[in-house]
C-alpha cells in the first residue's frame, strides 16, 4: 500500500507542474517558437489556449506515468493551437480504401525473399533503418493535411535505398496533387496513393523535379487550395531524366500484417516487427490525436488512447523498434519537422498496437532501380 501511495504522490507532483507554472512556461514557449501576436487580445486568447493545454498535459502525463513511468507530454509548438488548427495536420481520412487486389498478399510473401518470418523471441532486438542509411531526413508537411502523401513517398524512398540505390527523395507534391481519389491537403489514403503511382506510366518523380510547395504557414484544408497536378509535366520524367533525376515505379504493395477495420484488439504486431526487420520501413497510419503535446520518451498505449480503425487520423513511417530498451518502443518518424518530438520522431510502446500502428501498415515493391535482395539487420 505504501508503494501505491508514494507512486500517487510522485505522479501528482510531476503532473501538476505545467499547469501551476503555465505563465512561466508560456513566456518560454513564445521565445522558443518565435511567437509574436498581432494584438493584446490575440495574446490573451493564445495564452488561455496555452493554459488549457497545460491542464491537458498534466492529465495526460498522469496516465502515461501510471502506465510506464515516463512523462512524455509538455509544451510544444502546437500548445497555442486550437483543436481545429491542429486537426489540419491530421490528413488520414476514415474512408474505405479502394483496394487493388494486393490487400491479401502479406509483405514477406509478396517481396519474394527466402527469409521466413520469425517469432517474437527470434527477432532482432534492435532495428533502426535510419541508422543504416535507409531513411531520408525528417520533413515538414506545413499547414496541409498531406501526411498520407508524405508517408507514401517516404516508404518509397526507403525501399529505393533498401534496393541498393543511393538515398533519394521523391515528390510528395505529385502524390498530393495527382491522386484524384484523394483530397490533397484535405486528406487521403496511402492505399489510394499506391494505386495512383502504379497507374501512372511515369511513376513517382523526384522531389527536385516536383518540390513540395504547400505553405508552411497558410492553412489549406481541401483539394481546391492544393497545387494542381497540371503544374507538373509528367513526360519530363522519362525524356529529361538526366535533369529531373530518377523516378520510382511501384510493382506492388501489400499489408505488412493483416489490416483491421474494427476494434483492432488482436493485431499481429509480431508479424509487423518481422516485416520491418526483414523488408525495411513501413507506412503506418495511427491515432495521433494526443501527439500535439508529445515532447519525448515512450508514449504508452494507455497514454495514446484509441487504436480502433475509426480512431486512425494520421499517416507516418515506422522505421524500426527497440525490444531491449527499459521501456521497449517502436521507432516512428513523423512529418512535423525536427522541432517536434525527438528530433521529428516519436517512440510508441512495443510490442503493443500503440496508437493503432498495426491497423494498416503497408510496404511496397519497386519495379525499377537496382533490385538487390532485401537485407535484415
Amino acid at each position: 500500500m505504501l508503494t501505491l501511495v508514494v507512486l500517487f504522490v510522485v505522479v501528482a507532483t510531476v503532473s501538476a507542474k505545467f499547469a501551476e507554472r503555465y505563465e512561466e512556461h508560456f513566456e518560454e514557449f513564445k521565445v522558443k517558437f518565435g511567437r509574436m501576436y498581432d494584438s493584446d487580445e490575440e495574446h490573451a486568447r493564445r495564452k488561455e489556449i496555452f493554459r488549457q493545454a497545460m491542464i491537458r498535459v498534466d492529465h495526460k502525463n498522469t496516465i502515461n506515468i501510471a502506465a510506464n513511468g515516463e512523462q512524455v507530454f509538455g509544451p510544444t509548438k502546437f500548445s497555442d493551437y486550437t483543436h481545429e488548427e491542429f486537426s489540419v495536420l491530421l490528413g488520414r481520412k476514415n474512408l474505405q480504401p479502394r483496394l487493388t487486389g494486393e490487400e491479401n498478399v502479406l509483405a514477406p510473401i509478396s517481396f519474394g525473399n527466402n527469409k521466413n518470418l520469425r517469432g517474437l523471441n527470434a527477432l532482432p532486438t534492435y532495428v533502426n533503418w535510419g541508422a543504416q542509411g535507409k531513411v531520408t531526413p525528417v520533413k515538414n508537411q506545413g499547414q496541409c493535411g498531406t501526411c498520407w502523401a508524405f508517408s507514401t513517398a517516404e516508404t518509397v524512398e526507403s525501399q529505393w535505398a533498401m534496393n541498393g540505390n543511393p538515398v533519394w527523395e521523391f515528390s510528395i507534391q505529385q502524390i498530393a496533387s495527382c491522386t484524384t481519389t484523394c483530397n490533397g491537403c484535405g486528406g487521403g489514403l496511402t492505399e489510394d496513393a499506391y494505386a495512383y503511382i502504379m497507374s501512372n506510366a511515369e511513376g513517382l518523380g523526384s522531389q527536385y523535379w516536383g518540390p513540395y510547395v504547400q505553405s508552411m504557414t497558410v492553412e489549406c484544408t481541401d483539394a481546391a487550395c492544393t497545387e494542381p497536378c497540371s503544374s507538373l509535366v509528367m513526360s519530363e520524367l522519362k525524356t529529361q531524366s538526366s535533369l529531373t533525376g530518377p523516378y520510382a515505379l511501384i510493382k506492388s504493395w501489400a499489408y505488412a500484417t493483416p489490416s483491421c477495420t474494427g476494434t483492432c484488439n488482436n493485431q499481429n504486431t509480431t508479424q509487423l516487427a518481422a516485416a520491418v526487420a526483414t523488408n525495411g520501413p513501413a507506412s503506418i497510419c495511427v491515432d495521433a490525436s494526443q501527439w500535439n503535446d508529445y515532447t519525448g520518451g515512450v508514449l504508452s498505449q494507455a497514454g495514446c488512447g484509441g487504436y480502433s480503425s475509426l480512431s486512425i487520423d494520421h499517416c507516418v513511417q515506422l522505421t524500426g523498434y527497440n525490444a531491449g530498451a527499459t521501456n521497449p518502443y517502436w521507432l516512428v518518424r513523423n512529418s512535423w519537422a525536427t522541432n517536434w518530438g525527438e528530433n521529428g520522431y516519436i517512440l510508441l510502446q512495443y510490442p503493443l498496437n500503440t496508437c493503432g500502428l498495426a491497423n494498416g501498415a503497408t510496404q511496397v515493391v519497386l519495379a525499377n532501380g537496382l533490385q538487390s535482395n532485401f537485407t535484415r539487420m
